[in-house]
């Protein structure tokens, strides 16, 4: 499994903690320190990468948009690090 940087861990970590699926937009406003454009950049590496799925496309105030949801559970993800580690 590869391993995340920085920015996937963190968007990665705001759909783990969700109930839901989020759209980018949602995402940026759950941490307003990244640009929308690079959470739009990280969540298609995730999506190439089968960290995430499109879970539905959706009407966000005028316009359709995509939310996502986590394919990869986090502890599948750390227990993946802790297995390579351990070998």
């Amino acid at each position: 499994m590869e391993q995340l940087t920085k920015k996937e861990r963190l968007v990665m970590d705001i759909l783990w903690n969700s109930n839901t699926a989020l759209s980018a937009s949602e995402i940026n406003e759950s941490y307003q320190d990244l640009n929308i454009n690079t959470v739009q950049q990280v969540l298609r590496h995730l999506l190439n990468t089968k960290f995430i799925e499109v879970d539905d496309i959706i009407f966000n105030k005028k316009s359709l948009t995509r939310t996502y949801k986590p394919i990869i559970s986090q502890a599948q993800y750390i227990n993946a690090f802790i297995n390579q580690k351990s070998r």
